[in-house]
């Protein structure tokens, strides 16, 4: 990934994170929102399916499984990833398929290029798209029920 990509990616992170955040205080969500623009941030399933989203979020009620000093070994409520031309095939295969198998509830896939937000909702373990959004359409979250982001909001 080339120096303007990275920048053009941590920018929409940051702008994906604050979204996020204003609707978890619009809300009065407690939960945890975190983006990992430093990739520091690691979920270990088991001995070897660890794995680093770009966002994550954990609701009120798992919060508290959330240690920033250690490697987080529980399931969040909401993993987000944004593509990019290296990630891609891993962040809609084996990151997918392992965010399925370990539970996590919903997955959003975040396409720069497309300024598309895809949201798929774990059924009967695996992700089923629900949502394939841009522009002014809303993001509709089971998570953060109420909370409907404007697909281009992320996108300056």
């Amino acid at each position: 990934m080339s120096s303007s990509q990275r920048h053009r990616r941590s920018r929409r992170l940051r702008t994906l994170c604050a979204a996020c955040q204003e609707r978890k205080a619009r809300f009065r969500y407690r939960g945890e929102v975190r983006a990992d623009r430093d990739h520091t941030l690691c979920f270990q399933f088991s001995e070897y399916d660890v794995v680093q989203p770009d966002v994550l979020f954990f609701g009120p009620a798992r919060a508290h499984l959330v240690d920033l000093d250690r490697a987080i070994r529980h399931a969040p409520d909401l993993c987000v990833e944004i593509l990019s031309p290296s990630t891609e095939a891993t962040d809609r295969g084996r990151k997918m398929q392992m965010f399925a198998r370990y539970g996590v509830p919903e997955y959003w896939i975040v396409d720069p290029v497309k300024q598309t937000i895809e949201v798929h909702r774990l059924e009967a373990g695996s992700y089923l798209l629900v949502q394939r959004v841009g522009g002014d359409d809303k993001v509709e979250s089971a998570v953060l029920p109420g909370a409907a982001l404007r697909a281009r909001s992320i996108f300056p």
